[in-house]
């Protein structure tokens, strides 16, 4: 199990969106892909898969280490919607710019793939 880095900004912004069990389950899921993102400030990681009941989740978090152990922190977390793949193909018809899943998408192509396991440094 990982362990995941909580303060009172994180837990706050995670959990208007997702319950924070949620998302501790979902990095712990192996079935979950973990991709990079392109985020600058710091290196940043994506998590996406689904809940226990299904619902599509998408979680962004970076690693930190404390006291030689690192952890999980996660930045912001969200449901993906249906209404998003929808809103994508019907911009997509447009020539607009498409939703956030499929921005998610692309860039997990642009980055490798693969679980990051709380032993790695």
């Amino acid at each position: 199990m990982s362990k995941l880095d909580w303060d009172d900004g994180n837990r706050q912004k995670c959990a208007r969106r997702v319950p924070l069990h949620e998302i501790e389950e979902l990095v712990d899921d192996p079935r979950t892909l973990i991709a990079g993102d392109p985020y600058e400030g710091e290196t940043r990681f994506r998590a996406i898969g689904h809940n226990a009941a299904g619902r599509p989740m998408f979680v962004v978090f970076t690693m930190r280490e404390k006291d030689g152990e690192l952890y999980v922190r996660p930045v912001s977390a969200r449901y993906t919607h249906r209404s998003k793949d929808k809103d994508k193909d019907k911009d997509k018809d447009k020539g607009k710019s498409r939703s956030h899943i499929s921005t998610a998408t692309r860039s997990s192509r642009r980055f490798s793939m693969r679980r990051i396991s709380p032993n790695t440094t």
